[in-house]
């Protein structure tokens, strides 16, 4: 949290109270948003799309930290302050469901977190130059993930990207494909290549229904090839939709 004078609270809880838009917010989000937008009165249904950040329900910061550690991998420890949505019996059962270590910072000293706050602090001021500059604040995020962090080895985004795999869980993946190919490999041949030139009869396509010979002109990589299908077409076929006519005399 930013640092606010007690004045300015009292500015901002009278403007709020004068507020009909925020009146009606602080009426529906304690008690929940309503299932359907119907329900929503018109005058605040613009904040529906902020729904899941406006909101003092435990389950909406839970979804939110499931959908990123479903993306980036489960965290070994996370480090919160002390609102009632990160001390709640719910989250402490997800915590234990979801296996990390769960740290709070000291009450009323958002120092403690300071890493947090810090991030925070520079988003903000990227978002203060983006809207003084007109640029695009996507683009001014990647760069800001792919800067290099002062006292780490790498970027953010490099060390989102390190592989958190556990050794034995590497090892067996291996074994697991290395096994699956071996048995794949027992009923399968490599097709003999192709040269320009080859005759060949070419597998039809749904369209199609028979199956033509046309001659190899081009040879492309990953066993692809071009055949000459009539006057002026050039088809791009995989050596597998391609039988190799024997040549007189063979």
């Amino acid at each position: 949290m930013l640092p606010i004078s007690d004045t300015k609270i009292k500015e901002i809880r009278q403007a709020t109270a004068q507020d009909a838009n925020m009146q009606h917010l602080g009426r529906i989000v304690p008690a929940g948003w309503p299932d359907t937008q119907l329900k929503v009165p018109s005058a605040i249904r613009p904040y529906l799309r902020l729904a899941d950040e406006i909101t003092v329900q435990d389950g909406a910061v839970i979804n939110h930290l499931k959908s990123h550690f479903a993306c980036h991998g489960i965290p070994a420890v996370v480090v919160t302050d002390n609102g009632p949505q990160f001390t709640a019996e719910e989250y402490k059962c997800f915590a234990a469901e979801w296996d990390f270590k769960h740290i709070t910072s000291s009450p009323g000293y958002d120092q403690a977190n300071g890493k947090a706050e810090s991030a925070v602090k520079q988003v903000k001021n990227l978002f203060k130059k983006v809207k003084k500059a007109g640029t695009d604040v996507m683009l001014a995020l990647l760069a800001l993930r792919n800067t290099p962090m002062e006292g780490r080895n790498g970027s953010p985004a490099q060390k989102l990207a390190e592989p958190s795999v556990l050794p034995n869980a590497m090892e067996g993946l291996y074994t697991a494909k290395k096994k699956q190919a071996e048995q794949y490999n027992q009923h399968v041949c490599d097709l003999p290549l192709l040269h320009i030139g080859d005759k060949v009869r070419v597998q039809p396509t749904r369209v199609e229904l028979e199956r033509k010979v046309e001659v190899v002109v081009g040879v492309l990589p990953h066993r692809s090839y071009e055949v000459n299908v009539g006057a002026l077409n050039i088809y791009r076929r995989n050596r597998q939709h391609l039988c190799q006519l024997r040549k007189a005399g063979h």
